[in-house]
């Protein structure tokens, strides 16, 4: 009995598998509107096209018409048996309708969705519109998504496409690939181009089209040396308009060396060569006056530091003829408190550079960013805190330098 029950049920669903109880419609997240570029072109992007298969009208009425004749069946099974007919009917033959009825759903057809692939393209739009199959060219493109778009645009474009950047020229290369018209389109757009999407392009096309009106478009919007000098790095085609850029925007010594080395032959070589000759001359005058300048600073640091050791030492002299007893045992008393300020500064100093390092330590080994600023920060300001001590200990030390020369027996 279990054995034939089971035959049955599968052969209901291989015929239902067979009949075509599906129906297969494109579908799509949503189609986006038309701005800017993409409206002057007439693009449209369909993201995530897929397949879905859904269930027939068919096949509701048969997966819901085999219930309903095993629910039968079942009720006339329990109604057989000897006792209860009644209730077992009832109850063989729900439970054999939601059997069947859940069998069904699950083993029946595929109703699943399906991303279409580059091929199946054609295909979804003559389902989705016919006119769009006909009349356009498109392509797959995965956006940030990682979900695919269906780009799609009116063949009748292929020679009257705008470009107005990088991603302009990357949609008409895939739309229209090896097209006739790409120079021409190119042409015309070539004044609304941004100059630093022009290498992108070039690149884009550089296999199949002559790029030379481009990179000289590339070098003519260009407005300083280096610019000149990079399109030409890039285009050693565009050599000879290059040049003479070049030769007009150099202006300091680093282009003048430039050019004479990018430039061995060309026509302004020997005019930029005494430029250059100029410029250096200039600039050896120049690191000539600083020397000097500095020497005659120096010589006079030195005469007045020698001329403020004369005064200082004519005034210890003088002041030393009008020494008391009392005089000295007051300098005998500071000299032991500037000893004592010594120690500690020193004392001080020392604990200083511990911190430091021990911060400086801690920003190493962590890796944690907003700790290792702040331990940075710490230590640099207890850099700045050890500057500090080292100025106010030279001056403790010079204090005491002058009291040992006004009574050299204290020492």
């Amino acid at each position: 009995m279990k054995f034939r029950t089971t035959i049955a049920y599968l052969t209901i669903i291989s015929l239902i598998n067979l009949v075509g109880c599906t129906t297969t419609k494109p579908i799509f997240d949503e189609k986006l509107p038309k701005d800017g570029v993409a409206q002057k072109n007439d693009i449209i992007n369909f993201v995530n096209p897929q397949f879905k298969n859904e269930p027939t009208a068919f096949y509701s009425y048969l997966i819901f018409s085999t219930s309903l004749a095993a629910g039968a069946g079942g009720g006339y099974i329990g109604y057989q048996s000897e006792d209860s007919k009644v209730g077992k009917a009832i109850g063989y033959g729900l439970v054999s309708f939601l059997g069947t009825y859940v069998i069904l759903a699950i083993y029946g057809p595929d109703v699943s969705t399906k991303p279409i692939t580059i091929d199946q393209g054609n295909k979804w739009l003559e389902m989705l519109n016919p006119s769009l199959a006909s009349n356009n060219n498109y392509f797959l493109m995965p956006n940030d998504k990682k979900i695919n778009n269906l780009i799609l645009i009116p063949k009748i474009k292929e020679n009257n496409y705008i470009i107005e950047n990088y991603n302009d020229a990357f949609f008409y290369n895939k739309l229209f690939p090896s097209s006739q018209y790409t120079t021409n389109v190119l042409t015309n757009s070539i004044n609304t181009i941004p100059r630093e999407d022009i290498p992108d392009i070039i690149e884009l096309y550089n296999n199949s089209i002559n790029t030379e009106f481009l990179q000289y478009r590339y070098l003519n919007l260009g407005k300083t040396f280096v610019e000149y000098k990079t399109a030409y790095k890039k285009y050693p085609k565009i050599k000879i308009e290059a040049e003479k850029k070049c030769a007009i925007a150099a202006y300091s010594i680093d282009d003048f060396n430039e050019y004479l080395s990018s430039f061995p032959d060309g026509a302004s070589y020997s005019d930029i060569l005494k430029k250059r000759n100029k410029a250096q001359e200039e600039i050896d005058k120049e690191q000539q006056r600083i020397k000097d300048e500095a020497a005659r600073q120096e010589t006079e640091r030195i005469e007045k530091e020698k001329q403020e050791k004369i005064q200082k030492q004519k005034a210890l002299e003088e002041r030393k003829k009008h020494l008391t007893t009392q005089d000295k045992e007051r300098i005998k008393l500071e000299i032991s408190k500037l000893e004592t300020d010594i120690r500690i500064a020193k004392d001080k100093k020392e604990k200083i550079g511990k911190d430091m390092n021990y911060y400086g330590d801690l920003s190493w080994k962590t890796n944690n960013s907003t700790l290792r600023d702040e331990y940075k920060q710490k230590s640099f300001s207890l850099l700045a805190e050890s500057v500090l001590m080292d100025q106010e200990i030279s001056k403790i030390q010079e204090k005491l330098g002058d009291l040992y020369d006004l009574v050299p027996e204290l020492k």
